[in-house]
């Protein structure tokens, strides 16, 4: 699909924003000088990734070939991530998670004892400046600072080893690596983040906020957290990070482990540079121009004074650039200023409809985790039903009949109970009208109390009027209910 054929699908296309306390007006234009040193939005693409994915290398499912060609067919940029060490392993004393810890340590003893070297290999393969990007990444787990993922830019990158997540950043200074903190929403010291641990700057330029584990923003809200490892904890989740003032970007990946890096629904990471290399992306990357999305690729080009999301901005007068393009129509956009909705701003298109006999739909095949890392040879096939008026149709039924015998008879068993709950919404409503001296029962109501000085017995009155007709239309609506039901 085309750019404008694209922006014409989503219903969203460029939207230039002016916001100075509530008032949102009119975009004005960057300064000369400003343009000068940020680029301006044609010169930037967005580019999407995944940084966070794991295949059977270590702990996980699918084969590392299979993993990067899945990356190589949606995605520009991917690191396969292995799972390298944990340093501070609960258990060693406890004889009942000893399996727990050969399930892991043994995992980290397959990537030294060959497999890291396999795995460097096959990412310097894939590597193709210009065309898909691929990185070296590893993982390492931590009771007290969190799950973190270190992700370099050299493509012989060497395994470090490390005592704690804080060595572990020690000996990253002076290197081009990032390490990133991951599913931060756990409880603190169950491998839930510590922000008494965050590093501000080029070892951490950005944290990841959504994956498979689910969303890390709040402790509430949508997309809770689906593995076994605990709840939410507020102060482990984004909106606690940037409360403590700490600055960094978003981002989202995956961390699914059955070898399929930016798989539906799971997250990906959107880089906003003006090339496909190496250092433009990893630039991107250390300037946190980055946003996250949670499958649905959503272009987001945000910019306030001139500077691009993940820039420090000092000044009192503000300049909103606000440009969102997405795969489908957006519901709505919000713009938050210190936690609170500075701006909502509704998206009423639709997308067009497909033609033909073509129908859009999305499909997610879950198969959950396997812990006993046992394959499972699922045979079958994924079909969609079109529906029961092909099913008429196909009998030799014309399309009038079709909808007089088949279609309307289920659709009227199931409006019939909202049809007339909703008309009983209406006939309560009606009340209403009495505020502008319509003369309905309410308004009578009024007159007759305001004229006789009896207002309990007027308007008990009235409210035994309402409720026999209420009463009545419910009896009404459960008989048809069952008369429908029996099929007369």
């Amino acid at each position: 699909m085309d750019r404008r054929k694209f922006l014409k699908n989503t219903g969203w296309s460029f939207l230039g924003l002016a916001a100075s306390g509530n008032l949102l007006g009119a975009c004005a234009p960057g300064s000369k000088d400003a343009k000068k040193i940020m680029p301006s939005a044609s010169d930037l693409k967005m580019y999407w990734g995944d940084l966070h994915n794991h295949c059977n290398i270590t702990y996980g499912h699918g084969d590392m070939r299979d993993a990067f060609e899945a990356a190589k067919g949606q995605l520009d940029f991917v690191s396969v991530t292995p799972h390298a060490m944990w340093p501070d392993i609960p258990g060693a004393d406890d004889p009942r998670l000893r399996w727990v810890i050969d399930y892991h340590t043994g995992a980290f003893k397959r990537l030294r004892e060959g497999g890291y070297e396999k795995y460097v290999a096959m990412t310097n393969e894939y590597n193709k400046e210009g065309e898909f990007l691929a990185f070296i990444g590893y993982e390492a787990h931590s009771m007290e600072h969190g799950d973190h993922v270190a992700l370099n830019y050299d493509l012989d990158a060497p395994l470090v080893e490390c005592t704690s997540i804080e060595d572990w950043k020690q000996k990253a200074k002076g290197h081009k690596v990032f390490v990133t903190p991951h599913h931060m929403g756990y409880q603190g010291g169950y491998r839930g983040y510590n922000w008494k641990c965050f590093t501000e700057g080029d070892i951490t330029p950005f944290v990841e906020m959504y994956s498979r584990h689910g969303l890390a923003e709040s402790d509430q809200g949508d997309y809770p957290y689906l593995h076994d490892m605990g709840p939410r904890q507020w102060e482990g989740t984004i909106q606690y990070g940037l409360e403590l003032g700490n600055k960094f970007g978003i981002m989202a990946s995956t961390d699914q482990h059955s070898g399929y890096p930016g798989s539906y629904g799971d997250g990906r990471i959107g880089v906003m540079a003006p090339s496909l290399t190496r250092d433009a992306i990893w630039e991107a990357l250390r300037t946190r121009h980055v946003c996250a999305a949670t499958g649905d690729k959503i272009i987001i080009d945000f910019r306030l004074n001139d500077a691009f999301m993940g820039d420090v901005v000092r000044g009192n007068s503000r300049r909103i650039y606000l440009n969102v393009t997405g795969e489908s129509c957006i519901d709505y956009v919000d713009i938050v200023k210190n936690g609170q909705i500075l701006a909502r701003m509704n998206g009423p298109l639709t997308p067009i409809a497909p033609e033909g006999d073509t129908v859009r739909c999305k499909v997610k095949v879950d198969f959950g985790w396997n812990r006993e890392e046992k394959y499972v040879h699922w045979q079958g096939k994924l079909s969609v039903d079109k529906g029961q008026m092909e099913a008429s149709r196909s009998l030799g039924l014309s399309y009038a009949k079709s909808m007089r015998l088949v279609i309307l008879p289920q659709a009227i068993r199931t409006m019939v109970p909202s049809i007339i709950n909703q008309f009983i919404i209406t006939l309560k409503d009606t009340s209403i009208l009495s505020v502008i001296g319509f003369p309905e029962l309410t308004n009578m109501g009024k007159t007759i109390a305001g004229n006789t000085f009896k207002s309990l017995q007027t308007w008990a009155i009235v409210g035994i009027m309402y409720m026999i007709v209420i009463v009545a239309l419910s009896k009404l609506a459960k008989r048809i209910e069952r008369r429908i039901d029996r099929g007369r």
